[in-house]
Parts: structure tokens; C-alpha cells; sequence
């Protein structure tokens, strides 16, 4: 039955008194939110929009104040749904002054994260026999074993992610946040039973992490024996007829940064490389490279589009795709590509273990060839 005039505005009335803190018991954010949600979405609903916005910034107002004596991570998490809130209702400039304020809280965040460490010892003997292992013959076989060994597998870290849920089942139940340099959160992901795929991506992160030591070992191994400078690793990389001649002054620049352990050139070189090297890939599959862009101009696709085509699964090694994926394009991951080309990592993120890792991926790439025999106009096999 609808209510008649009088009894609605009383209500209205009431909600405005919550909204406004001036009714005991609701002088703080989270008492007044309620009331001023259930406003808004009448006021949204009667086409008064100017008392909608008046009555969120009364609440959006009150998590400022909170924020500022909470947690910043806890800040944080307030001020992202005043944030959407506000969007939400078209009120634009005032979620810019919240997102401000939620950057800003982000560098404090950054700062109150304890670390966790742990501490495990493998045998020198034991990496070298391995190093040993991976680099036996000739060069081609000793750099297939490389980039075959250190290309984590995304079943395995399933697997894995399963078996931490048997045995740890609170930890696999917890959301978790991902954040960057700045203490910025840039992904949400679920608990293992709702979001498998992200758990999968942070343990395959994780791997890549765990990993770092023994690869630069690997990598500074395999040049010292067999000889390798920047002019052999490009000739050995040019075989791939991924990579186009025209690249060649590039990867000689970024491998030698490389090789003489300047790694923020040779980051901000080479990736870029290992992206041309994925889209020259496609073309080379017959897949299109180019995508109608803002104004109906036809652009390049971008890497996150590149790997999202099906056609690289059925040419690259089980897993590599996924691979690449949190190498260098997914926020859940180390997302290399985005993080250097939209310049957001400090230039002490930027060390041996990422250096190691785009090389790794230049490799993985430098190993594809044709059919021996087969035109050169003809796809890869």
C-alpha cells in the first residue's frame, strides 16, 4: 500500500536527520551511510539528482573525516566505495578530490605493510649439478632446457594453490588485495573457491619470484660458456623469424645493457621488443594485428590484446601463454609491460630479477622456427 503524503515526508525527514548526524546514535560514518544511500536512490528516483549529491557528500564527508584518523589501508577501503559511490551519481569532481586523497593514502599503506619473511637454503652443489643439467651440449639444446625449465607451469601451480587450500583452509578462504609501488591497490582477488584463476596468477608470481636466484645463475652460466655477447644473443635471437631485422639495434642496445647489468635500460628496452616479437607472431599466424581505434582509425593491437588470441596457444610451449601473461600484462601479476610503459615503476623496482625474466621471455621466442623447407611466406607449423 503507497504512502500518503504527510507519512513520507516524516520519513524523508527522518532519514535527512540520520543522513546530517543529528540524531543520537548516528554521529559517525558508518550509522549516517544507510540513511544517506537510501535518499540518494529516492532523490535519483524523483528526478531531484541536487538532493541525491547534497545528502552523499554529507556521508561521503563523514568517511573523509574517519579516514583520516583510521588505518590508511582501512582508509583506503572506505574512501574506494565513497569514490565509486560518487561516480556513481555523476558527481565527478567530487570523486577526483576523493581519489586524491585515496592516492595519498596509499603511499601511508605502503608504509604500515609489515613484511613476512622466510628463509630457505638450497645447497650450492644442488644448483650447480642443475646448472650443470640445463646447459649440457650444444647451445641450441642448453638455451631449449632454459627456457623450458624456468617457464613455470600454470597446472602445477593449480595444484599447488589446492593443496595450501587443504591446509590452510582460512588463508584460501580471505580475499586478498594487490598492490603496486605506491601502495596503490590495482586487483581484488576472491578466495580460492570464487577466484581459482587469480589465486593461480599469484602463485605463478610467487614461482617466478622463488625462481629469480637460480635463472640469474642459469643466465650468467649459459654466456660465460658459451661465449655469448650482445652480437650472438641478437644472431641467436634473429634465427626466430619472430624478430624483424628491423629490431636488431634495439636488442643489440638492451642485451648489452644486459649483459653489463644495467638493468633499468635493459628493461625499458627489451620489453618493448618482446611485444613487437608477440604481434609480428600473429601476423605471421595470419591473425590480424589491427583494431579500429578512437575517430575510426585502424591501430596496432596492444599486448594484452595480442595474448588474449587464441592462435598463440596452438604455437607456443603448454603454459607459456599464461606465463607471459603475468610477466607482463596482468595487473595480479608482475605486469611488466603496462608497469614500464605507462611509467610506473621507480627506478628501484627495476633490478636483476626483471631484467632476467624479459631476457627469459626474448629466448623463449628466439626459439621458434619454421618447418625446415617451407616458404617464407607460409605461417609458423
Amino acid at each position: 500500500m503507497p504512502l500518503d503524503e504527510e507519512t513520507r515526508d516524516e520519513l524523508v525527514g527522518r532519514l535527512e536527520a540520520v543522513a546530517n548526524g543529528e540524531v543520537e546514535g548516528s554521529a559517525s560514518a558508518f550509522d549516517r551511510e544507510p540513511a544517506a544511500l537510501r535518499l540518494a536512490d529516492y532523490y535519483r528516483r524523483h528526478d531531484r539528482l541536487d538532493d541525491a549529491r547534497r545528502v552523499l557528500r554529507t556521508y561521503g564527508e563523514a568517511y573523509v573525516e574517519l579516514a583520516k584518523e583510521a588505518k590508511a589501508l582501512v582508509g583506503q577501503a572506505w574512501l574506494k566505495k565513497v569514490h565509486a559511490v560518487y561516480r556513481d551519481y555523476g558527481m565527478t569532481e567530487d570523486a577526483e578530490k576523493v581519489a586524491v586523497i585515496v592516492r595519498d593514502l596509499g603511499a601511508k599503506a605502503r608504509d604500515e605493510l609489515v613484511p613476512i619473511r622466510a628463509q630457505a637454503e638450497i645447497p650450492t652443489e644442488e644448483i650447480e649439478k642443475l646448472i650443470d643439467r640445463l646447459l649440457e651440449g650444444e647451445l641450441e639444446d642448453a638455451l631449449s632446457r632454459v627456457c623450458t625449465y624456468f617457464t613455470p607451469d600454470s597446472d602445477e601451480a593449480e595444484r599447488l594453490v589446492k593443496e595450501l587450500a587443504e591446509s590452510a583452509p582460512l588463508m584460501s578462504m580471505i580475499g586478498l588485495s594487490v598492490m603496486n609501488h605506491e601502495g596503490r591497490t590495482v586487483a581484488e582477488v576472491g578466495s580460492v573457491e570464487d577466484d581459482l584463476a587469480s589465486r593461480v596468477v599469484l602463485q605463478l608470481h610467487q614461482n617466478m619470484q622463488l625462481e629469480g636466484p637460480i635463472l640469474r645463475r642459469a643466465l650468467g652460466e649459459l654466456c660465460k660458456r658459451f661465449e655469448l655477447d650482445a652480437e650472438r644473443l641478437a644472431d641467436q635471437l634473429e634465427k626466430s623469424p619472430v624478430f624483424e631485422p628491423s629490431r636488431r639495434g634495439f636488442l643489440l642496445r638492451g642485451i648489452r645493457a644486459f649483459l653489463e647489468e644495467d638493468h633499468l635500460c635493459a628493461v625499458h628496452v627489451l620489453v618493448p621488443q618482446v611485444e613487437a616479437a608477440l604481434r609480428h607472431l600473429l601476423e605471421l599466424l595470419g591473425r590480424p594485428v589491427l583494431a579500429r581505434g578512437r575517430g575510426g582509425q585502424m591501430r596496432l593491437l596492444l599486448l594484452g590484446e595480442v595474448l588474449r588470441d587464441d592462435a598463440l596457444e596452438r604455437i607456443l610451449r603448454t603454459g607459456t601463454v599464461a606465463y607471459l601473461k603475468v610477466l607482463l600484462s596482468d595487473e595480479r601479476g608482475w605486469n611488466l609491460r603496462n608497469a614500464v610503459c605507462h611509467g610506473m615503476l621507480p627506478a628501484d623496482a627495476v633490478g636483476p630479477a626483471e631484467s632476467d625474466r624479459v631476457v627469459h621471455a626474448l629466448l623463449l621466442l628466439g626459439a621458434l622456427r619454421r618447418d625446415e623447407g617451407a616458404p617464407e611466406s607460409d605461417p609458423l607449423p
